[in-house]
């Protein structure tokens, strides 16, 4: 008896183990879709257009600031309970690092909130991405090519 009450022990000891692990991580967020920016903290929005779209894993920014063309910015993604970290096609991490993330309960708004910048709140609407945004967009590779990237 007491050679199969150990093994039963120890295998139910592995599954309670497993059980508290699962309970303590939050899932992660779902953000995918399409959104468009509606405000950036202390930035004056009329000089500012951003929309950007999530995928699995990999992002795509489309950014006007002040006159010109959009610029289009591609990257990676990974969301961890309510934190998000990525980086820009040309190994450039996210602007803000890492970013506290979290939806509305019905997902038609993000909110963004750099973690070494909890000031600089980025909140994004649902939106499609118009076509003439993305069809008219630069390519942009790197940061020599735009000064501030928004996201």
């Amino acid at each position: 008896m007491k050679n199969i009450l150990y093994p039963v022990l120890a295998i139910f000891l592995a599954f309670v183990c497993a059980a508290c692990s699962k309970q303590d991580s939050a899932p992660s967020l779902d953000i995918s879709g399409e959104w468009h920016l509606v405000s950036a903290g202390d930035l004056p929005m009329a000089s500012i257009d951003v929309y950007v779209s999530f995928g699995k894993g990999t992002f795509d920014l489309y950014q006007m600031l002040g006159e010109g063309r959009y610029r289009h910015y591609g990257g990676t993604y990974s969301v961890q309970g309510d934190v998000m970290t990525g980086q820009y096609s040309d190994g450039e991490p996210l602007g803000g690092g890492s970013y506290t993330v979290s939806l509305e309960s019905d997902n038609s708004t993000l909110t963004l909130i750099p973690q070494n910048d909890p000031d600089e709140i980025s909140v994004y609407e649902h939106a499609v991405i118009p076509n003439e945004v993305i069809g008219n967009a630069i390519e942009t590779k790197s940061l020599i090519d735009n000064e501030r990237r928004m996201l």
